[in-house]
């Protein structure tokens, strides 16, 4: 009977402190504050493709965030969602360089998203 309880406890355990952590991420993921303030593409002779500058502006607030996903969009269809391992302090603007294929429709700023992730004790990518 005790063996039971304590296999129960164990598994309640668990579920309790899972949802412990991921109400503590999403916390974090509410107090980051990231906006991307210019875009700036051109094509290179180098590269044969077009490149394109991004920055990207931190607000005040939030824990420290192991790096980004940027999402892609172009004139309202998301092309691309790429990964970067970055650090932003809070305040700080960040230029952020990338070899893209197609700069004849140029990026929008207003809808090219970033958002932050975590990673977890365990290295798992938590994304806000």
């Amino acid at each position: 009977m005790f063996i039971a309880i304590g296999i129960v406890w164990v598994v309640i355990q668990g579920v309790i402190t899972e949802g412990v952590e991921d109400i503590e991420y999403e916390k974090k993921c509410l107090e980051i504050d990231l906006e991307v303030t210019k875009i700036v593409c051109w094509d290179d002779i180098i590269y044969q493709d077009g490149v394109c500058n991004i920055s990207i502006a931190r607000n005040a607030g939030g824990k420290d965030f192991a790096g980004v996903k940027i999402i892609f969009d172009k004139e309202g269809v998301v092309t691309d969602v790429t990964e970067r391992s970055i650090e932003i302090e809070q305040l700080q603007t960040k230029t952020l360089y990338f070899v893209e294929p197609d700069t004849t429709q140029q990026l929008i700023k207003e809808n090219t998203k970033v958002i932050p992730y975590f990673l977890s004790p365990t290295g798992e990518k938590i994304i806000c």
